[in-house]
């Protein structure tokens, strides 16, 4: 009698491995296709260092839609020509002015 030791990490066995490096390889030529055509792409994080602004700022940049998001292999991602375009642009110093209530 021979027992079967059921395997240390059983969900290995569920997941076959071409379905995991075909996935891996489409991934890699989505973000080479989006990086050739944005002249390159950029990590978000990395961004916010040269555009010496918070990463949270990046994301609000996106989200006002003056950066493309571009989400690859488990990060963000901006566009290099949009964030050398923004750079080149003239910014005002300091914070805009409020408002003033009617």
């Amino acid at each position: 009698m021979h027992a079967t030791l059921p395997p240390a990490q059983p969900w290995l066995i569920e997941v076959p491995t071409r379905a995991i490096t075909k996935t891996v390889r489409q991934e890699w030529q989505e973000f080479t296709s989006d990086c050739e055509a944005e002249k390159g792409l950029i990590l978000a994080s990395t961004a916010s260092k040269i555009l010496r602004v918070s990463t949270q700022r990046v994301y609000e940049l996106i989200s006002l839609g003056k950066l493309t998001k571009f989400q690859h292999l488990g990060h963000s991602w901006v566009s290099c020509s949009e964030l050398m375009h923004r750079l080149s642009a003239p910014t005002k110093p300091g914070r805009p002015k409020l408002a003033k209530a009617a």
